[in-house]
């Protein structure tokens, strides 16, 4: 009887302990290559031209819908290229040149609306501030939206999924301390398909949020994404002794309501300053806060030179290519959990 007993605690030990292991254990993901493209011109290629002195350019910013199609910027070809969710071209939208001439290769956003249309955020090397463009399904210009136009300091797109709405979002500048300031939104205005505004009602379904975040110690930041309030750690688990944390470079919450944090993590000492030695991570949470997965994007091995995408649904892309071996082309990968 006493054997008896005995097996059963251990039998009872090892299942709590197992449930512990499920409960701790941080999901595992792995880049997927989903396009793979040339450099060149045809469909399905990509445009590039480096300098010895500033970046290249080439490809940088993408768009996928919540039913998987994917668009990328193809500046060099005047184009947005569209794929599916299994990475085979579909077809290209040319887009009329602008009289700034190749402006398109600086956007840093793009969106493509439930109708087909077009949104890029482009800076304005004049102002400073970011230009919003409304283009058409055949790649012409509706409207160019300007921070002059608007009497604001920047402009800035945010989307309301409930309404399909794209929102204009008009700021100004408040500095919280010297050489340290932030943009604030004075103003939204709804964005109608025909390039024309009008005023927007508030609401809580827009849920691509700006971020803010304040500094505990070099292992710990609070990031709060409109109410939500995420603590971010550094485990020695995940990052090598002798790192601090450098910042977060975006923090979103997504459409089911899972929180997703992109850090760097920054060797102390002498090297401090190699970039090359730096972390880049995203940390993934669910939408009651529990940490379930941390991506180490650097761990990819074609990653040189990597633009980042997340979209609506928390699926994270890279744009990756390498500007020293060309003959490699461009890869679009996507993170994936890793198979059982």
């Amino acid at each position: 009887m006493n054997n008896v007993k005995i097996l059963v605690w251990l039998s009872c030990v090892i299942l709590n302990f197992s449930l512990c292991i499920s409960i701790y254990a941080l999901e595992e993901y792995v880049p997927k290559v989903i396009i793979e493209a040339k450099w060149g011109t045809k469909p399905g290629e990509f445009g590039i031209k480096t300098f010895k002195y500033q970046p290249p350019i080439g490809p940088k910013v993408m768009f996928v819908t919540n039913g998987g199609d994917i668009y990328i910027l193809d500046p060099l070809n005047q184009r947005i290229q569209k794929f599916n969710q299994d990475g085979k071209y579909q077809t290209s939208i040319n887009y009329i040149p602008t009289p700034h001439g190749d402006f398109f290769s600086e956007c840093v956003h793009l969106e493509v609306t439930k109708d087909g249309l077009f949104l890029m955020a482009v800076p304005n090397s004049i102002t400073g501030s970011n230009d919003i463009l409304l283009l058409n399904r055949n790649g012409n210009l509706i409207r160019k939206f300007s921070a002059k136009e608007f009497n604001c300091e920047d402009l800035g797109i945010l989307y309301d999924e409930k309404r399909n709405e794209y929102i204009l979002v008009c700021g100004a500048k408040r500095e919280l301390s010297p050489g340290n300031a932030e943009f604030y939104p004075v103003r939204k205005l709804k964005i109608l398909p025909d390039g024309r505004t009008e005023n927007y009602k508030e609401t809580k379904d827009l849920y691509k949020q700006k971020f803010s975040e304040w500094r505990v110690d070099k292992h710990t930041i609070l990031v709060k994404i409109e109410n939500e309030q995420v603590t971010v750690k550094l485990e020695k688990k995940f990052i090598d002794k002798g790192f601090s944390l450098g910042g977060v470079t975006t923090a979103r919450k997504d459409k089911n309501g899972n929180i997703n944090v992109s850090i760097m993590a920054i060797p102390e000492g002498k090297d401090m300053r190699d970039m090359k030695k730096w972390k880049w991570l995203l940390y993934k949470y669910d939408k009651n806060k529990n940490l379930i997965a941390i991506i180490e994007k650097q761990k990819y091995k074609g990653l040189k030179r990597a633009y980042e995408y997340m979209d609506d649904l928390g699926n994270f892309y890279q744009i990756c290519w390498d500007e020293e071996k060309l003959e490699e082309g461009v890869k679009i990968i996507k993170w994936v959990p890793k198979p059982k």
